[in-house]
């Protein structure tokens, strides 16, 4: 199964996030984060109680060549068109979509039923990855780091428009 590394708790820099990581983001109330937690918690059960043959792979922020939306295409398409002007503190890991193909097959091959693997590449922050997107597309990087106050507050009432 994949999943995703949204499934275990946040690391940073200095202290990384592993497989044993505390899940804490159902604070958040993110369907996606939710919904993912919620599948593997019940696969991972099933590997060890009923012995159903699965193991989870956990990607962090994938890259991939074909990649349109909503994800890494996304942003790297808005990046390219000039229509991300701004980017926020913090960041995340972020791996290749066909390293998490090689480490899918290693699992096959290595891995333990029932266990889950995070993969992931590179940490960093929302800053480097938009000026490495940009260097590669030769456009313009984002200039602004938004605050981190006004960051949330948008957040907040994107999810109440919403």
């Amino acid at each position: 199964m994949i999943g995703s590394a949204s499934s275990f708790g946040i690391g940073s820099k200095e202290k990384l996030g592993t497989e044993e990581t505390p899940f804490t983001s159902d604070k958040y109330r993110l369907d996606y984060i939710d919904s993912k937690k919620i599948a593997q918690d019940f696969i991972v059960k099933e590997a060890k109680e009923k012995g159903l043959p699965v193991i989870v792979i956990n990607p962090t922020f994938m890259f991939g060549v074909s990649d349109k939306k909503p994800g890494s295409g996304q942003m790297t398409e808005a990046i390219y068109k000039g229509k991300v002007p701004d980017y926020s503190s913090g960041g995340k890991n972020y791996i290749a979509a066909r390293d998490v193909a090689v480490a899918s097959v290693n699992a096959l091959k290595m891995g333990r039923i029932g266990e889950c693997y995070i993969v992931g590449n590179e940490n960093l922050s929302y800053k480097e990855v938009f000026d490495k997107i940009a260097n590669v597309l030769e456009v313009k990087a984002p200039k602004w780091e938004v605050l981190a106050w006004l960051s949330l507050s948008i957040g907040w009432i994107s999810e109440k428009i919403a």
